[in-house]
């Protein structure tokens, strides 16, 4: 959590935006943090920086936990 918040602080320093992918362990990207979708959200919202985003990557998230309907509605604003 601290890395997102001093990447969250650089970006609002730099005027960037930063965002947050998840990413599936299952077939592509094994040993990666933020494999579950459902988790990013929740991290996004704990730093409160509009620097850092999230990026719902769909594709990953279907290989890594489905459900997609109700992931796209808990991520909505």
């Amino acid at each position: 959590m601290k890395i997102l918040q001093r990447l969250a602080d650089l970006a609002r320093e730099h005027d960037v935006v930063f965002v947050l992918e998840n990413l599936n362990t299952a077939v592509d990207h094994p040993g990666t943090p933020f494999a579950l979708a459902s988790d990013c959200p929740e991290l996004v919202k704990a730093v409160d920086i509009p620097h850092l985003r999230l990026m719902l990557d769909l594709y990953h998230a279907q290989i890594g936990e489905g459900n997609l309907i109700e992931l796209c509605r808990s991520a909505l604003p």
